[in-house]
């Protein structure tokens, strides 16, 4: 390129002189113009030629320090890894339920609160653990499962990676509603510090990883579908087994109610192993057992939590806390038939609930409904306006299946 650069730069030299001899003024004033065009562009080339030459010749030193960078940074992240957060992944500890080490298949990240509450309690079915019970608490502090095992009652608590477990965390966790429980679990897909895990080891609480805990054998639903199961072909329900026997159906109590006061009461010894409803004849509360984290209220307020009773058993051994309230009083439930519409409580298919299938609608008010055996984890409202709310659900009822919910009235729609 540079050899035309000086031919076309010798020529219209030449074509210059000869203007200036014939006194060819124009042709000498375009001349000129070309050669200045001529020098311009040679310039220009050979700065972009010894750019790119510079280049190229930097391409094997810049590997070269690429190199001994990485192994820098490499270097600097193993000296500080000693003074960082402990993996979560290291866990769980302290605890005999330790489980399977095989990453999760499941995108836990793409779950809501409520998925990740229900994908929880469907392992802990797994490990053996019953009474399981989501709170549906919203406080950052609160208890968000309960269940039992060994007849322990244990408080879980899950905590999402956008949180560091520091040694704050663990202390304000364990208090206040938690002195309550003989065990705690907590649970994240974050890290902890070695100080909480030293403090845990002290308080005896177990530290869990999410994404290590093994997969439920009932596959955890991603979706918000609220038609869980479907229609039967023939419009029949097949029933699994007509008896009831399997089912731990407890003595009736005393016909004659009676009251408990505010503080912590135990089944056996301050209550009559039954089942009963529990109101409260004034006033608003907090009212706590095994399973059970209700706000118990005299006169509740629509959609706010509060709920008027909660029917359940309450068997020997249990433990109920009443907070906030002077006094509960326990209606003994003597006989128990069908219902098509639920107050909150426990309720067993079989027993309260004709087996079918149904469209479970709230009639009034919102909450949740819950049943693992039925594969059934929803927040059903008269007037969903959070997206986690729905009008209804479709479930297939079976024999044997336990069924609990806090929305202040249930309407049982049986599809034929």
């Amino acid at each position: 390129m540079s050899k035309l650069f000086d031919f076309l730069f010798g020529f219209f030299i030449l074509v210059c002189f000869l203007s200036v001899v014939v006194h060819y003024w124009q042709i000498l004033l375009i001349s000129l113009i070309i050669i200045a065009i001529i020098i311009i562009s040679n310039h220009v080339y050979k700065k972009h030629t010894n750019n790119t030459s510079n280049s190229e010749s930097r391409i094997t030193p810049l590997l070269d320090e690429s190199s001994t960078s990485s192994q820098s940074i490499e270097d600097t992240m193993n000296t500080m890894s000693n003074d960082q957060p402990s993996a979560a992944s290291d866990h769980p500890l302290n605890t005999t339920d330790s489980l399977s080490s095989n990453e999760n298949t499941v995108n836990l990240n793409s779950f809501s609160k409520k998925e990740i509450d229900f994908y929880i309690s469907g392992v802990l079915a797994t490990l053996g653990y019953t009474g399981i019970h989501i709170t549906r608490q919203l406080t950052n502090q609160a208890v968000d499962i309960t269940a039992k095992k060994a007849e322990k009652l244990i408080a879980i608590k899950y905590i999402s990676d956008s949180k560091t477990i520091d040694e704050q965390v663990i202390r304000t966790l364990f208090t206040n509603d938690y002195v309550n429980y003989d065990n705690h679990i907590l649970i994240t897909n974050g890290a902890f510090t070695n100080n909480v895990i030293t403090l845990s080891q002290k308080l005896g609480i177990e530290l869990w990883d999410l994404t290590k805990l093994s997969e439920p054998h009932s596959p955890m639903k991603t979706s918000h579908q609220t038609e869980i199961y479907p229609v039967p072909q023939n419009n029949s329900i097949e029933i699994v087994s007509e008896s009831i026997s399997s089912i731990n159906v407890l003595p009736a109590p005393p016909t004659k109610p009676f009251s408990i006061s505010t503080g912590l009461h135990f089944v056996g010894k301050d209550i009559t192993p039954g089942r009963y409803r529990v109101t409260t004849p004034v006033g608003s509360g907090n009212f706590f057992g095994d399973d059970i984290n209700i706000i118990l209220s005299h006169q509740p307020k629509t959609n706010n939590g509060e709920v008027g009773s909660y029917t359940a058993d309450f068997a020997a051994s249990q433990r109920v806390k009443v907070s906030g309230i002077a006094s509960v009083l326990f209606e003994p439930i003597i006989d128990r038939h069908y219902h098509h519409r639920l107050s909150p409580g426990k309720w067993v298919v079989g027993l309260d609930i004709a087996p079918g299938y149904y469209s479970i609608v709230a009639s009034q008010g919102s909450g949740n409904v819950y049943s693992y055996a039925a594969d059934i984890n929803e927040v059903l409202s008269t007037n969903p306006t959070d997206y986690s709310e729905v009008p209804s659900v479709m479930a297939e009822l079976l024999v044997g299946q336990e069924f609990s919910t806090d929305v202040p009235e249930l309407l049982l729609i049986s599809i034929q």
